[in-house]
C-alpha cells in the first residue's frame, strides 16, 4: 500500500499521547461513534470511538465494547458510520489510546492468520474503514491495555480470524461470498427460505440462527455467504419490518425470532 497523507490506522504512523479469553465469536457489527460517553458517566467530556458487538459462543447476548480515539472535537464517522477520519490533521492514531490498541490488535491478528489488514481497516480518503471486520469470525484473548493515565487492566480483542464453518484458519479469512453464479438476491432468497424453515419447529435466538442456517445449508455451495446473511441483524429486522408477507417477526428485546404464520 502506498503512502497516503490522511488519518492513518497503521501503528508505524502512530503518535505519541496522552470468561471471554480463548472464546469464537463474530462481529456482528462494527461501527465509529462521535459521543461516546461510557453510559452518559462522561456527558460533559465524549469521546470519538469504535463500538464492535461480538456475538460470542457460549453467552447468550451480544457482547459490546468501546475503543475510545480522544476527545469527540477531533474526529467525525465517514463510510455511513463504518469509518472516522481526524479533524485535526493527525497523521495516525494517538498511541495511548482504546482505538490504537484496537487497531494493533486487529494487526496483529491479521498477520497471524495470514490475512491483508488492508482487507479489515482500509485506508477511506482521509480516514479509515472497518467496513471490512463486520462479519468476522475470530478468536477472542486478553491483552495487556494501558490508557496513559490509567492502570494496565485486560480488554479482550481478536486475536485471529478463523473459517466460520470449521473453526480452523482458512487463509485467514472466512470466505463469504456466493459462488459463481450466485447473486445477493439469491442468497437473500435462500437465506430467508431456510430461516423460515427453521421457524417452523419453533423460535429460534438470534445468536443461533446464522449457525443453524449454515448446519441446514451446509450443502449448498452458497452456505457460508448465507451464513454471513444471516449474521446481520439489520437483514433480520428488515424483513420482519416488511408491510406485506414478512417471513418472521423478531422480538428486539428478547432476541428471538417467531414465525410469522
Amino acid at each position: 500500500m502506498g503512502k497516503q497523507s490522511g488519518f492513518s490506522p497503521r501503528t508505524k504512523d502512530a503518535v505519541a499521547g496522552g470468561g471471554i479469553d480463548g472464546a469464537r465469536a463474530v462481529i456482528a457489527e462494527i461501527g465509529t461513534v462521535e459521543e461516546f460517553t461510557y453510559g452518559g458517566r462522561f456527558k460533559s467530556d465524549p469521546q470519538a470511538a469504535v463500538r464492535v458487538v461480538y456475538e460470542v459462543e457460549g453467552l447468550e447476548k451480544p457482547w459490546e465494547d468501546h475503543y475510545t480515539f480522544g476527545k469527540s472535537g477531533g474526529f467525525e464517522s465517514i463510510d455511513d458510520g463504518y469509518g472516522i477520519r481526524s479533524t485535526q490533521n493527525k497523521n495516525g492514531v494517538n498511541k495511548g489510546s482504546g482505538g490504537f490498541f484496537f487497531n494493533e490488535s486487529i494487526e496483529q491478528a491479521a498477520e497471524a492468520s495470514g490475512v491483508d489488514i488492508d482487507d479489515l481497516i482500509a485506508i477511506d480518503g482521509d480516514g479509515f474503514t472497518y467496513r471490512g471486520l463486520e462479519g468476522r469470525s475470530v478468536i477472542l484473548g486478553n491483552r495487556k491495555f494501558t490508557p496513559v493515565d490509567g492502570e494496565p487492566k485486560d480488554r479482550a480483542v481478536p486475536m485471529q480470524f478463523v473459517d466460520p464453518a470449521s473453526g480452523s484458519k482458512k487463509n485467514g479469512k472466512a470466505n463469504g461470498k456466493a459462488s459463481k453464479g450466485s447473486s445477493s438476491d439469491d442468497i437473500e432468497a435462500k437465506t430467508i427460505a431456510v430461516i423460515k424453515k427453521l421457524l417452523e419447529e419453533g423460535p429460534v435466538k438470534k445468536a443461533d440462527v446464522a449457525n443453524e442456517v449454515y448446519a441446514a445449508a451446509k450443502k449448498d455451495p452458497d452456505a457460508k455467504a448465507m451464513m454471513q446473511w444471516a449474521f446481520k441483524e439489520s437483514n433480520l429486522v428488515a424483513q420482519s419490518e416488511l408491510e406485506d408477507d414478512a417471513p418472521w417477526s423478531y422480538d428486539k428485546k428478547k432476541g428471538v425470532l417467531r414465525s410469522a404464520d
